[in-house]
């Protein structure tokens, strides 16, 4: 089963899953806005993307923040972190806001918490088509794509002249980055895709730059298998050594009340008589 997260809340475990995959995208970074004689503004960076397998507790609630894509304009904001549980247990990294001189950087990954961790993409410049003592703004540059699965994100182009740069690709289950707009009339100006891509940067000295697109928590988890662990046991009155196929109750050996050996149902022996027993390779 999937659960796809889009806003920041909390997350209730089923009461039979003990251990989830959990995917995070950070949001993407707002395209900037030039003001006056200057270059056209630059695209935002794309969201970073981490994840993990985490083990949970059956009905915890877990708090999740899902980072906002960033807003655009002469001063545009950076995508926010997304988070499952705690900055600690599983992060990626927003992007940066769109820049005049200096192109917006995508969430890092090297920022991020997780087993698997991938970088979104910069942000493009906009162009300068003015005369070296008096620039004038051109096409607006491409926002960054937010990281996928397998790769980072694509990123954005850098105008060279009066038409709009490409946003960045994205890869698979990452956003694409918005589209500059042209100098003229700041035709075709895009917002970035969700999960976290980065906003284009807006053409010519009017209208808008493109938003970046919120980030995105993505739950995965097998209902079909109530307990998803092999539980071994090494050692009781009956068994020298033996795997439990199916157990009902919680993960303790004091409280399983009912295991099966090669499917015969069979009581437990005491909790005392239990002298080591792992959980998913874990003691």
């Amino acid at each position: 089963m999937n659960v796809e997260i889009n806003a920041s809340g909390t997350w209730t475990c089923p009461p039979t899953i003990r251990k989830v995959l959990v995917e995070v995208w950070g949001g993407g970074g707002g395209g900037r806005e030039s003001t006056g004689a200057q270059r056209s503004g630059g695209g935002g960076g794309g969201g970073a993307y981490s994840r993990s397998v985490l083990i949970v507790t059956p009905n915890e609630e877990y708090d999740v923040e899902v980072g906002a894509g960033g807003a655009a304009g002469t001063t545009p904001t950076a995508g926010g972190d997304t988070w499952f549980g705690s900055t600690s247990t599983l992060l990626a990294k927003g992007g940066a806001a769109g820049g005049l001189e200096t192109a917006a950087a995508g969430g890092q990954a090297s920022a991020g918490v997780g087993e698997i961790k991938r970088s979104g993409g910069g942000g493009g410049l906009g162009a300068d088509v003015g005369e070296e003592e008096d620039p004038a703004p051109g096409g607006g540059g491409g926002g960054g794509a937010s990281a996928g699965r397998a790769q980072d994100g694509g990123s954005g182009d850098t105008a060279t002249g009066s038409g709009g740069a490409d946003g960045g690709a994205a890869p698979a289950w990452g956003g694409a980055g918005g589209r500059g707009g042209d100098q003229a009339g700041n035709v075709d100006v895009g917002d970035g895709a969700a999960p976290g891509g980065g906003g284009g940067g807006r053409g010519g000295a009017s209208g808008s730059a493109g938003a970046g697109a919120s980030g995105r928590v993505y739950i995965s988890f097998d209902v079909t298998n109530a307990n998803p662990f092999d539980y071994i046991l090494p050692y009781s009155s009956e068994l020298v050594s033996g795997r439990i196929v199916r157990s009902q109750g919680p993960i303790t050996s004091s409280e399983i009340s009912v295991w099966r050996v090669s499917g015969v149902a069979r009581e437990p022996a005491s909790s005392s008589e239990l002298v080591g027993w792992t959980v998913d390779g874990a003691s």
